[in-house]
């Protein structure tokens, strides 16, 4: 009897460690290069996220990016699922790495700064 409950507590603690281990897991912060941007395009399942307001993007942007407002940032959970690759771009350095731990926090794992688009 004694080794049966022993038995139960070391599965619960098993089972308690495990969930543990994978809410802490989190993406980590990565700059990619206009190039290897382009590669990951092309492969598909990829979004590239332009941060800055709508009044730059309308004037340029890269082709076949999608706007989000970097103060509208949390919006990004209704428009791209988490399991694709997301590149971010601002109008500066500091608003697409800002931008792209956010979308981290949210829960998205595949999350690159392409940096400033000028």
């Amino acid at each position: 009897m004694k080794k049966f409950i022993l038995v139960i507590i070391c599965l619960i603690m098993l089972c308690g460690c495990g969930s543990n281990v994978a809410k802490e897991y989190k993406a980590t912060y990565k700059t990619i290069s206009l190039k290897e941007t382009k590669r990951l395009y092309e492969e598909g399942n990829t979004k590239i996220v332009d941060v800055r307001s709508e009044s730059l993007y309308e004037k340029k942007h890269i082709k076949g990016a999608i706007n989000i407002p970097y103060k509208g940032i949390n919006n990004i959970i209704n428009m791209i699922s988490k399991d694709e690759i997301v590149i971010i771009y601002g109008a500066n350095k500091k608003e697409s790495k800002s931008a792209s731990i956010k979308v981290i926090d949210m829960g998205y794992s595949l999350v690159y700064d392409l940096g400033a688009y000028k």
